[in-house]
């Protein structure tokens, strides 16, 4: 039961990352990528991705 929560926990972050990219490129395409706020989001886009893989590593591990 412990793994179908943790695929269910990566499924919703996955759903956060593909938003995050989606409004990333949207923004960038009226912005400048040195805009502060575009930075940002690339920054909270990577933080959800480091995320994701160390979560799928651990699950890996633990298989």
């Amino acid at each position: 039961m412990k793994k179908r929560g943790a695929i269910v926990k990566m499924d919703a972050l996955m759903s956060l990352i593909e938003d995050a990219r989606r409004k990333l490129n949207d923004s960038a395409k009226s912005k400048s990528l040195t805009d502060p706020e575009i930075v940002n989001m690339s920054q909270c886009l990577d933080r959800l991705l480091n995320e994701y893989y160390l979560m799928k590593e651990l699950g890996s591990l633990a298989s």
